[in-house]
C-alpha cells in the first residue's frame, strides 16, 4: 500500500502536494488495489487537463471506498490575494452531490473534474476492489464491489 501511495505523490505531485501523507494512506487502504488504477488514470487525466495556475489550486483532499463506492474529495484553494470563499471541499460521492464552487473556478475547468470523477466512480461500481476484474455490488455486513472469486 505505502509504495502506491509513493507512486501516486511522485506521478502528481502538483496536485497531491496538498493532501498529507497519513490521509492518502488511510484513504488508499480503504480502497482496494483493484480499484487504484482507477484512480491513477482519473488523476492523470485531471493532472494533464489543469494548467499550472490550476493545478497550483487545486487540493486533492481524500481518497476513499465508502458504502462500496468510490469517493474522491477536493476543492479550490484561493489565488494568492483572493478570500477564501468556500472551505467546504467539493465532494463527488454516491448521490453525486457537491459543494458550491466560488466563482473563481472556471466552469470548463471544474466540468472537466468532476467528469473525470465521476467516471471513476461509475467504472468502480462495475470494477472488483481486490483484483480489478469485473464486479458488482456484494453486500454481507458491509457493501464491497467485487468479482465472483472474491464475493465471501
Amino acid at each position: 500500500m505505502r509504495e502506491d501511495v509513493a507512486a501516486l505523490k511522485r506521478r502528481f505531485p502538483r496536485i497531491t502536494s496538498h493532501l498529507s501523507q497519513s490521509v492518502l494512506d488511510e484513504g488508499l487502504s480503504r480502497c482496494g488495489t483493484g480499484w487504484h488504477s482507477i484512480i491513477f488514470e482519473a488523476l492523470a487525466r485531471i493532472d494533464a487537463f489543469l494548467d499550472d495556475e490550476h493545478a497550483s489550486r487545486f487540493s486533492l483532499r481524500q481518497i476513499k471506498e465508502k458504502w462500496g463506492d468510490l469517493r474522491i474529495y477536493w476543492r479550490l484553494l484561493p489565488a494568492p490575494g483572493d478570500p477564501e470563499v468556500d472551505p467546504k471541499p467539493m465532494r463527488i460521492d454516491i448521490e453525486g452531490e457537491h459543494a458550491i464552487l466560488s466563482h473563481l473556478w472556471p466552469d470548463d475547468v471544474r466540468n472537466a473534474v468532476e467528469g473525470e470523477i465521476t467516471a471513476a466512480r461509475i467504472r468502480a461500481t462495475k470494477t472488483c476492489e481486490v483484483c480489478g476484474a469485473p464486479g458488482d455490488a456484494q453486500a454481507h455486513g458491509r457493501v464491497r464491489i467485487t468479482c465472483l472469486t472474491h464475493s465471501d
